[in-house]
C-alpha cells in the first residue's frame, strides 16, 4: 500500500513537471511570433458597385524577418546559415552584433499587409527559424519554431 502511494506521488509530480515545461516552451514560442493574428482591414474607398465584407478567419504566420535597428530603417538581415535537417525540415540562423538601437523581429501574416514587430530582448545574440517544407502558407514554407538565445 505504501509503495503504491509513493508511485502515485512520483507519477503526479512527473505529470506536473511535464505540464510546466510544456507551458514554458509554448509561451516562449508565442513571445516571438503569434501563430495567427486577426485583423480588420478596409478597402479605401470600396470600388463603385462593390461593398466590403470581412472574413473573420485569422491570418497564419507566413514569414519572419530580422532587422538591425527599428524596422522602419529597412535594415533587414539575411540569414548567416541555412541548412536542411531532413527533406521536410530546414533551419535558418541569424547572428546579431550589439546595436544601440537593438535588433528587431517582424512577423508577417498571410493574406494581409499587417505585420507584428518588436525589439528583441537586449543581449540576444542569435535566432533560428525552423521551417516545415512540406506545408506551404502563401508560397512560404510553414514556420514550425522561432527561437532566440542570449
Amino acid at each position: 500500500m505504501n509503495s503504491s502511494l509513493g508511485i502515485l506521488r512520483f507519477v503526479s509530480v512527473g505529470c506536473l513537471f511535464a505540464a510546466i515545461v510544456f507551458a514554458a516552451v509554448a509561451s516562449a514560442q508565442e513571445a516571438y511570433c503569434p501563430a495567427t493574428v486577426s485583423v480588420k482591414q478596409e478597402a479605401v474607398p470600396a470600388p463603385a458597385g462593390w461593398r466590403v465584407t470581412h472574413d473573420p478567419a485569422p491570418h497564419s504566420l507566413m514569414a519572419v524577418t530580422f532587422y538591425e535597428g527599428p524596422v522602419e530603417q529597412n535594415a533587414s538581415l539575411v540569414p548567416n546559415n541555412r541548412r536542411k535537417i531532413n527533406p521536410q525540415k530546414e533551419v535558418e540562423s541569424w547572428h546579431f552584433v550589439p546595436n544601440p538601437e537593438g535588433n528587431w523581429i517582424s512577423c508577417q501574416y498571410a493574406s494581409t499587409d499587417i505585420a507584428l514587430v518588436k525589439q528583441l530582448p537586449g543581449g540576444t545574440t542569435s535566432c533560428t527559424v525552423t521551417y516545415n517544407r512540406q506545408v506551404s502558407i502563401a508560397g512560404h514554407s510553414e514556420i514550425d519554431k522561432v527561437s532566440c538565445t542570449k
